[in-house]
């Protein structure tokens, strides 16, 4: 019996980590659903993300784009002064992504960024490394809320916008 228990347990320390490593690779998937395809999308009206001259012009055609998809998003803009600059505005999308967990994307980053809470003020607060940040507008659609992007949708399914259903469950309806 002891020796069954020496010799299964290398087999059992493989099997953790392989389950740790697993669940490690997951979390970082996350980020990468639909929601995230949209966020990263390159071919706004600029072509170019590092071509907007405006961080608001860049959020609003994202918070459209994430709409059109059918996904929860919400257009935050926001005003923080900075010593010697004084008052400057800066705009980001965020989007409920598959999981429920929120995310950021501006005209400044390649990826979005986890933020946290659920609220636009926590992600104000998450987002902005200044602490002077105050809040100027958020605007967001109540028909998509709760709602992530779904990209697959069956042939003719535009009907079915902003589902999180899989193609089976949405072509049967």
């Amino acid at each position: 019996m002891k020796t069954l228990i020496i010799h299964s347990f290398p087999r059992l320390l493989l099997t953790i980590v392989a389950i740790i490593l697993f669940f490690a690779a997951l979390q970082k998937v996350s980020a990468m659903d639909d929601g995230c395809a949209v966020a990263m999308s390159i071919n706004l009206s600029s072509h170019e993300k590092s071509a907007w001259s405006h961080a608001e012009d860049y959020a609003l055609e994202l918070y459209d784009r994430f709409c059109t998809a059918g996904g929860e998003a919400h257009y935050i803009v926001y005003e923080s002064r900075q010593a010697g600059i004084g008052s400057t505005r800066h705009a980001f999308i965020a989007y409920r992504d598959s999981k429920g967990q929120y995310w950021a994307m501006d005209n400044r980053r390649a990826r979005p960024c986890w933020l946290m809470g659920t609220t636009p003020a926590e992600w104000l607060k998450s987002f902005s490394t200044e602490s002077s940040a105050r809040m100027v507008e958020c605007v967001s659609d109540l028909a998509f809320a709760g709602r992530s992007v779904y990209l697959h949708r069956p042939a003719g399914g535009n009907v079915l916008m902003g589902s999180t259903a899989p193609d089976d469950q949405l072509a049967a309806k």
